[in-house]
């Protein structure tokens, strides 16, 4: 009889304890993100963006996408992943970011459908810029992209990828547009100082 009453006692003082943790210290665990992705998922930012979603992909998801291209749809491997959102809500900056793990046998023509695809994009859409898809190299990354011409349609203005030779990943990164109740800047030309920012900082971040 004691000894329940002794063990009723610890319960109590145990739910006590529980309840007047600091909530920091309960909702904080560990991320069981694997190791491949860490330095992808880890950069923060200096100003006020801020991520305001990750979600994994699932593990019954299917292991591959499909794209469009000029010659049909075509698959791209996608063993695993995460979307990324990250939103400034003092301007109303928003990105979209796709962080996946390509098979490293498929890599190579991974890279290939997916420009294929950028090139489909440009070709079947509208008010698009006219450089077409600019190519670069930032950091250890080779990356694509191409924009809008204007903020006055779609809801993307720019698409980007950044593909990583030394791991086989592929980052697809959307620049969302929020309409001009929601984002601050009203030109394209401002967009275009916001985005090279974010790509600039998140290539050194993740290099």
């Amino acid at each position: 009889m004691c000894r329940g009453k002794l063990l009723a006692s610890l319960l109590t003082v145990l739910i006590i304890w529980v309840c007047f943790l600091p909530t920091s210290l309960i909702a904080q665990r560990p991320p069981n993100d694997p190791k491949s992705f860490v330095h992808y998922l880890s950069c923060t930012f200096d100003d006020s963006l801020k991520v305001v979603e990750r979600i994994r992909l699932p593990k019954h998801a299917e292991k591959f996408r499909v794209l469009k291209t000029g010659a049909g749809s075509e698959r791209v491997s996608l063993l695993d992943g995460y979307t990324v959102v990250f939103v400034n809500r003092d301007n109303g900056f928003k990105v979209n970011m796709k962080i996946e793990q390509s098979d490293s046998q498929d890599y190579l023509r991974d890279k290939q459908v997916i420009v294929e695809s950028l090139k489909w994009v440009l070709s079947t859409s509208i008010e698009m810029d006219a450089r077409g898809i600019k190519t670069s190299r930032m950091k250890r990354f080779e990356t694509y992209g191409l924009d809008r011409a204007t903020l006055e349609i779609g809801n993307v203005i720019g698409t980007y990828v950044f593909f990583s030779d030394t791991d086989q990943k592929i980052i697809t990164i959307y620049f969302v547009n929020q309409g001009p109740k929601v984002r601050k800047f009203q030109t394209i030309e401002e967009y275009g100082i916001l985005r090279d920012k974010f790509l600039n900082r998140y290539a050194t971040c993740a290099d």
